[in-house]
């Protein structure tokens, strides 16, 4: 049976480290949450060693946030390929990264749209007896046609595949050999990320390593894969695991919440409305398109009305909207408007998929805000904002300021569940907080590079609480191991699952309508007394412990200010 030691790539351990990483193994083989707190330095990348030697076949999966956490594990990996020998990793970072492919629009949209195109053609040919894709003259001759602006098909993806013909089955779609050797030399070489499209050639460097995640040992995958719930289920279903198949190690994890707040937070424009009358114009005329057609003045009135406020930026009552919305229109709830929305932003998805559209219509934005407006009236994760432009034009924001909730849904509870720990104190704001930079240099004394032993919350085995900081409430997935130090910026939103979760659910149940608050007040715009008392009231009737991770500023308690911070600039998607 491997032990650690067997695992660990160097010849001594730092101060406290082998206590962290027995704490991280133990996390491992008995299940639960370990939260790791250490300065740069500390020696935290090698807990990868631990749950290595804890995996018992199970798939390690590293979550990090920049290139540059990437680099460090993929060194820390390298080290313990070079003792262990036959170990295997892959890494899948975003598609914007890793696509070779031109093209306007969103990238995951027009990797889907051309992978429909390219494998509608493929199995054309096929059928004719062209079994290997990349050499049938027809296809050849049909990419070199393509417009790189405008493709339709990905010459990348078709050189990965090829068919063969099972005699009890039809034709099947299979990874082509070239696709094949280059996911197993990916997964035992070191290929950087700059380096991944050169060495793939004309094969697609995204699937080249999604093949060789599913045989590798570890899987280094950046917070989005994580943390959005559509990436999420694609990537489970990809390596063929569930959420309690895997160990679970996330890097950085006080950026956790930033993330989880962009990804479910959305945004709508006076333009976005404008361009969603001109969508719906163009539309094949219906009852459905008729009557959102009528709810789009309403919207305008509405952002008018925000105008005459002095306010650059406040928070807006979501009873009094969807009173005004619903006012004069054919529809009774808000929860009508979102289900014709809903099979609108489908059809027109699909028709503009069809015709090699790949950007987000106004009518899916405008379907996704009044999904999350629908909700934040009973749920009090999301603060309902508005926001004056520069142009003088007004935005309306549904912003998520409590993460925990989505946080608990990377995993799923083991059987029987784990007793909640008790709420630690609360801590400064990170902002305030003094943080001393790691000593450098040879005549660093111990004293300064050595951190403390962790802590074990009472009644709660297995999991590490962080000494400054409450622990997240995240579900006690088979050794899940967070780690942390100074926060840094966030990252850009994507598009999740939410909408096809309510879809789901409404087609399995029978039409119903939540329950909406009280009136806050007769104002389109509230005083700031009166919405921080109306936010603090909703923060009061929520349930469940308060959250507060390093570099995530959005405890229940503060929520009541959080309509008032500017909306930060976020960095593009790695």
């Amino acid at each position: 049976m491997d032990t650690l030691d067997d695992w660990f790539p160097y010849r001594e351990y730092r101060p406290n480290q082998r206590e962290m990483l027995d704490l991280a193994a133990s996390v491992a083989r008995d299940g639960g949450i370990a939260m790791i707190d250490a300065p740069t330095g500390s020696g935290k990348s090698s807990v990868v060693s631990a749950l290595l030697a804890e995996s018992r076949g199970r798939k390690v999966l590293v979550a990090v946030r920049t290139i540059s956490q990437l680099a460090t594990f993929m060194r820390e990996l390298e080290l313990v390929r070079k003792k262990r020998g036959k170990l295997k990793f892959a890494y899948l970072i975003g598609k914007s990264s890793m696509c070779p492919l031109g093209g306007e629009g969103d990238v995951y949209r027009r990797c889907e749209g051309v992978k429909a195109f390219s494998t509608a053609l493929m199995r054309e040919r096929a059928q004719k007896g062209s079994l290997v894709p990349a050499n049938d003259r027809q296809i050849k001759q049909q990419i070199r046609k393509m417009d790189p602006e405008h493709p339709l098909i990905c010459p990348y993806f078709i050189h990965g595949k090829s068919f063969v013909e099972p005699e009890d089955a039809g034709l099947k779609m299979i990874p082509s050999a070239a696709l094949r050797v280059r996911a197993e030399r990916v997964s035992t070489e070191m290929i950087w990320p700059d380096q991944l499209a050169g060495f793939c050639g004309d094969i697609c460097p995204y699937d080249t390593m999604m093949h060789a995640a599913r045989d590798a040992d570890v899987v280094l995958v950046n917070f989005y894969h994580l943390f959005d719930d559509t990436i999420r289920e694609q990537l489970y279903q990809s390596l063929g695991i569930e959420g309690h198949d895997a160990l679970l190690l996330i890097d950085e994890a006080h950026n956790c919440g930033d993330v989880v707040q962009s990804i479910e937070s959305v945004t709508i424009e006076e333009r976005d409305i404008m361009q969603a009358g001109h969508e719906l114009s163009g539309r094949r005329r219906s009852q459905q398109a008729d009557a959102i057609a009528q709810i789009l003045p309403q919207i305008n009135r509405f952002m008018e009305a925000l105008k005459a406020s002095h306010e650059v930026e406040d928070w807006f009552d979501p009873v009094i909207f969807q009173r005004m919305i619903l006012s004069g229109t054919l529809y009774r709830s808000m929860e009508e408007i979102v289900d014709d929305l809903l099979k609108i932003s489908e059809g027109l998805r699909e028709k503009n998929m069809q015709a090699g559209e790949f950007r987000e219509s106004a009518i899916e934005r405008l379907t996704e805000f009044f999904y999350r407006i629908f909700r934040s009236a009973a749920d009090p994760a999301y603060l309902t904002v508005y926001r004056k432009e520069d142009d003088g034009t007004v935005a309306l924001e549904v912003r998520n300021i409590d993460p925990s909730t989505k946080l608990q849904d990377i995993g799923p509870p083991p059987p029987g569940g784990v007793p909640a720990a008790p709420p630690a104190p609360p801590s400064p704001s990170p902002r305030h907080r003094p943080r001393t930079p790691p000593p450098r240099g040879p005549a660093a004394s111990s004293a300064q590079t050595t951190s403390p032993p962790p802590t074990r919350c009472a009644g709660t085995p297995g999991t590490l609480r962080e000494r400054r900081t409450t622990s997240p409430r995240l579900p006690p997935s088979p050794g899940t191991l967070l780690s942390t130090s100074p926060p840094t910026t966030s990252s850009t939103p994507s598009q999740n699952g939410a909408l096809q979760g309510y879809a789901r659910s409404r087609s399995t149940s029978s039409p119903r309508t939540l329950p909406l608050p009280p009136r806050c007040s007769g104002n389109l715009w509230p005083s700031r007394e009166r919405a921080a008392q109306a936010s603090s009231l909703r923060s009061v009737a929520a349930s469940g412990a308060r959250v507060s991770t390093t570099g995530v500023r959005c405890s229940r308690e503060r929520s009541s200010s959080a309509f008032r911070s500017r909306r930060s600039t976020v960095s593009g998607r790695w």
